[in-house]
């Protein structure tokens, strides 16, 4: 009988672990492509924190682009110049969004950095970390989040001549699913 309740609570038990995977709850580890995305919070450069499903919800109503930044990284300085493009190309279609999260920086400090560089995508900071522990972030990630807090990228925006963050958001812009999900930042 212990044999029998121990196999049948293990079977009950593997349906639950399976649902809380496919939304990406309940398991460690970062968020993988085609998972659901915690709804994490990230503070303007005017001091307002923002839910992710708020971000979803505001201005263009399309999905959320964050590209995790610093502006004291090297790679981040090489980057900046095609994230302005990829931002004035999509900021009518999509919340995007700069993650700056090194130690001492902020959304303000970050916003001020850009404005100085002429750049004027919009920063935000992750107080918590949350953000940077939902994706094992690092510096010049670029995430493509749906309207369904479905992540649909994960990678650099572009790379060796490819611009694999613009053609992952053209895709989820146009229904279309994703075709290169997840590329490798050679330069992290």
């Amino acid at each position: 009988m212990r044999a029998w309740t121990a196999a049948f609570l293990g079977a009950l038990a593997l349906p639950v672990g399976a649902l809380q995977d496919a939304k990406g709850e309940g398991r460690p580890g970062p968020v993988g492509v085609g998972r659901e995305v915690p709804d994490f919070q990230l503070t303007d450069a005017a001091g307002r924190d923002w839910k992710l499903s708020e971000l979803l919800a505001a201005g263009a109503k399309g999905p959320v682009v964050l590209f995790f930044y610093c502006t004291t990284c090297g790679p981040c300085r090489l980057e900046e110049a095609e994230m302005e493009k990829f931002y004035r190309a999509f900021r009518g279609k999509a919340q995007i969004r700069a993650v700056v999260g090194s130690r001492g920086e902020t959304a303000r400090l970050g916003s001020e950095f850009n404005a100085k560089r002429g750049l004027s995508f919009p920063c935000v900071y992750d107080k918590t970390g949350a953000a940077a522990a939902s994706f094992n972030a690092r510096t010049t990630l670029t995430l493509i989040i749906d309207r369904d807090r479905v992540l649909r990228y994960r990678g650099p925006l572009a790379q060796d001549g490819k611009a694999y963050a613009r053609l992952a958001l053209e895709a989820v812009l146009d229904g279309k699913d994703v075709a290169e999900k997840e590329v490798e930042d050679k330069t992290s």
